[in-house]
């Protein structure tokens, strides 16, 4: 399936609504292209799946969990888990026109409750073969 940037802009928008603050539990790579990203919403935990594969790039949510890939994690699992596990989601979005989009993670911190908390690690993913 073609994604083009006005899709991938509704994509964004509903990313932002449904996991939106949602605390990141786990990540695995299914695939040799793909990752997923656990978020927990308070209310339930659905699986955030990223895919650049040349052919079926895709960003969607699902409610089961992605079978992994291998018994060991792969280094890059290792390092997004390092910087992404007990983060929150503060932003999804894409930048006009084009076929990125740029997830921001970032933790509440204790000191400062009066500022609103900004992305410190972002993750962006272009979907496009």
């Amino acid at each position: 399936m073609y994604v083009d940037a006005l899709t991938l802009a509704a994509i964004a928008d509903e990313l932002q609504t449904l996991i939106g603050g949602a605390r990141i539990e786990d990540v695995i790579q299914p695939t040799p292209h793909a990752i997923a990203i656990q978020c927990w919403t308070g209310s339930r935990s659905p699986w955030l799946y990223l895919s650049a594969h040349p052919q079926l790039a895709r960003v969607h949510l699902t409610s089961e969990k992605p079978r992994k890939l291998a018994a060991e994690p792969p280094p890059f699992v290792m390092l997004l888990r390092k910087y992404l596990e007990g983060c929150r989601v503060m932003a999804v979005q894409q930048p006009r026109w084009e076929r990125l989009l740029e997830i921001g993670f970032g933790r509440h911190s204790s000191a400062s409750q009066d500022e609103s908390p900004s992305a410190q690690v972002w993750l962006i993913i272009e979907v496009m073969g």
